[in-house]
């Protein structure tokens, strides 16, 4: 084969980046290749590359396992992904990449994880810039991909916390698949976290497990997957992640405690999917836990560790159905549960609980308060997983789970077009329908229900903002 001097020139350039005596620098500039498999790192490798650590490596440590959490945590810096001018990934690095990424640096810096505008326009400036090599001013059609997540700040009366609302997809739909995960928790994964022996919870049957829940999720065209409170570890997000994007559902999930220094994090991750042509990612919205269980902290203080308590709860607009997501010891706060009320099609709640019957008594009184679907999700020794609705006794239990030690999935349908029909009508008309929705409660707000079903809602909140 012919090949001209330049192609020759360029063999003898990567013959001489690879011509070292030692295996750590053969591995550094595989490294730098860039042709790691990221989905199997907790992190992109810049973070990892532009490390003060990365540039120590030598023969006496490269054993270092780019896989394991905590040290890519430990070495990482550059989590913010700055000043990057890499020009040739083998891959695209989508923006649930960079998302988890900067979700690491707010860690770092201890700041809130929030769904502000500010970030998600970060989101897309680095994904032009990372893949297309494009500034932020550009107006390339790459862009219009990005249509598709807004976020805007959402009034609340409450001064101890703040709240945002997410808009994701444009699709217009009225019913859902949603499957509630029967899966069990096990102590010694989150003891192991804080006594940073991780490795003896990252093994492949976890794996598997939680394989099969999304899996069988998949295979019965489910929309939304709803998984329990610290149930998944972190570093497998990115691979969840592209199986929302690649699917087009929306994944809810507890993310295991996260230790970060001396502090440890509990959060949710809210994974939407959305697509534009032919182009299929997913936005990763993370919570931090308002509030702690006081059993929770009694072991994260056992421990000689910090907690970190977020301060903002989140509303969310996906494919037109509106929700919201609390995190176990957070819907035991009266005020906090009621900041979305009128606004919600349904409320989510993943758990890690034993208290079931006090829990059962919360969720029964928010589908009534609130007049919302309810989803709750608990490990399964525990059980009381369940869809509800606000409806009489013998209807309000869509599906109800509780027991086994194997990981299934339980599906049923809400339906948010029947839901909002019901609640614009008055109490005369709403009487009539009595077994399909109980009456809606003093106060609700039904000129919400009238622009959700405009269409309008959306913007009234941006207007309100302006």
């Amino acid at each position: 084969m012919h090949l001209d001097n330049k192609s020759n020139l360029d063999i003898e350039y990567i013959l001489e980046k690879f011509d070292k005596d030692s295996i750590s620098e053969y591995r550094k500039n595989y490294c730098y290749t860039r042709m790691c498999n990221k989905y199997i790192m907790p992190v992109l490798i810049d973070s990892i590359i532009e490390s003060h650590n990365f540039n120590d490596f030598s023969d006496e440590n490269v054993n270092i396992n780019l896989s394991d959490f905590r040290k890519c945590i430990n070495m990482a810096e550059n989590f913010g992904l700055k000043g990057i001018e890499y020009k040739y990934y083998p891959y695209i690095i989508e923006p649930q990449d960079i998302s988890i990424s900067l979700m690491l640096d707010q860690l770092k810096h201890e700041k809130d994880l929030i769904d502000t505008p500010e970030l998600i326009t970060k989101i897309k400036d680095l994904y032009n810039k990372l893949n297309f090599d494009l500034d932020k001013s550009s107006d390339d059609v790459n862009k219009s991909l990005f249509n598709n997540v807004e976020s805007v700040a959402f009034e609340t009366s409450m001064y101890s916390v703040n709240a945002y609302t997410t808009k994701v997809g444009n699709e217009k739909k009225g019913k859902f698949k949603v499957d509630i995960s029967n899966a069990q928790l096990h102590e010694e994964n989150f003891l192991n976290v804080l006594k940073d022996m991780l490795y003896k919870n990252r093994t492949y049957d976890r794996y598997e497990r939680i394989s099969r829940i999304i899996n069988d999720a998949i295979k019965n065209k489910v929309d939304i997957i709803v998984m329990p409170e610290s149930c998944t570890p972190f570093e497998w997000l990115l691979y969840i992640s592209k199986i929302s994007a690649k699917n087009q559902i929306a994944i809810i999930t507890g993310v295991e405690h996260i230790k970060f220094g001396n502090t440890v994090y509990n959060l949710t991750a809210t994974i939407l999917s959305y697509c534009q042509g032919e182009y299929r990612f997913s936005h990763i919205s993370f919570h931090n836990k308002v509030h702690y269980s006081p059993e929770e902290s009694r072991n994260i203080y056992g421990y000689n560790l910090m907690l970190k308590e977020g301060n903002t709860f989140e509303l969310f607009n996906w494919n037109d159905i509106w929700f919201s997501v609390y995190c176990c010891f957070e819907l035991a706060s009266i005020t906090e549960r009621s900041i979305f009320q009128s606004y919600l099609d349904m409320i989510v709640g993943i758990e890690w609980n034993r208290n079931t019957n006090y829990y059962s008594d919360i969720i029964g009184s928010l589908e009534r308060d609130l007049h919302c679907y309810c989803v709750q999700v608990n490990s399964s020794n525990y059980g009381d997983s369940r869809i509800t609705k606000p409806s009489k006794e013998k209807y309000r239990d869509i599906v109800k789970s509780k027991g086994g030690i194997n990981e299934t999935i339980l599906i049923d349908k809400i339906d948010t077009y029947a839901l909002r029909n019901f609640q614009i009508k008055e109490y005369e008309l709403q009487k009539d329908d009595k077994e399909l929705f109980k009456p809606t409660p003093p106060n609700f707000n039904r000129s919400i229900v009238w622009k959700k079903i405009k269409g309008q809602l959306w913007k009234d909140i941006e207007d309100r903002i302006k």
